[in-house]
């Protein structure tokens, strides 16, 4: 099930867009 690894990654890298803004930091990672 791929779209299931795709499907997670894309919520981690919204998560820790999230935590980004949230810090008011430019930190991409």
């Amino acid at each position: 099930m791929e779209e299931n690894k795709i499907a997670s990654i894309q919520t981690h890298l919204r998560i820790c867009e999230m935590f980004a803004s949230i810090q008011g930091e430019g930190v991409t990672a």
